[in-house]
């Protein structure tokens, strides 16, 4: 700028467009030197805005933005007949938790105790209520030599006799009876008490089926 300022006034016979084009170069020579300062600030204030705004969504919308639900970690135990299940899959289907069906799942520890998983072992549950499922078979006497566990019902799989330790009615949605809810506080009831005997069942067809 000074040195803008002593060419107009060293240089008073310079005619009017003269002066002009000067005051033109001044300006483009303040704007090339200011520019870069003024590009970095609008785009550091624009970089703080989005993140401001990516903040806000984050905390509005459930699932931190991936997709997914909120999820509740969730603990509980089962019993059978007053004494802790161990080993038994215990299934959580959805039932009033809108435009939302992923089914929830756990497994049971040598006290019975469990932690549900959804998208990953024990990582929780959306809050909700749901219809539970519990299973626990064991299979009754020797595996036949060609046994394939990955189709045990085809046609041409052997009848294997197999033991439900818990009463079948338990691992069947449609039969279970056993409902839970979970709040931001877990599960409730967080004991699924169960009461019966076994119950035989096979896997494969046998002589006497259709």
């Amino acid at each position: 700028m000074r040195t803008c300022s002593t060419l107009m006034t060293t240089t008073p016979s310079v005619n009017t467009n003269r002066g002009v084009l000067r005051n033109r170069h001044c300006l483009s020579t303040t704007l090339i030197n200011i520019s870069p300062l003024m590009f970095r600030a609008f785009t550091t204030m624009n970089s703080r805005i989005v993140m401001s705004l990516l903040c806000a969504f984050a905390v509005v919308l459930p699932g931190c933005g991936d997709g997914r639900p909120s999820l509740v970690v969730a603990t509980g135990t089962v019993t059978l007949n007053g004494e802790p299940l161990e080993g038994a899959t215990v299934g959580f289907q959805p039932m009033d938790i809108e435009g939302y069906e992923r089914p929830s799942q756990a497994t049971t520890d040598s006290t019975g105790s469990f932690v549900v998983g959804t998208f990953g072992s024990g990582d929780g549950i959306p809050e909700g209520s749901y219809r539970v499922t519990v299973k626990k078979t064991e299979i009754v006497g020797k595996l036949p030599d060609d046994f394939n566990p990955e189709e045990p019902n085809s046609e041409d799989a052997k009848p294997v006799k197999m033991r439900s330790i818990v009463p079948m009615m338990y691992g069947e949605p449609e039969e279970s009876e056993l409902t839970v809810t979970v709040t931001a506080g877990g599960l409730s009831p967080s004991t699924i008490a169960l009461e019966g005997e076994a119950e035989m069942q096979f896997s494969g067809r046998r002589a006497d089926d259709p």
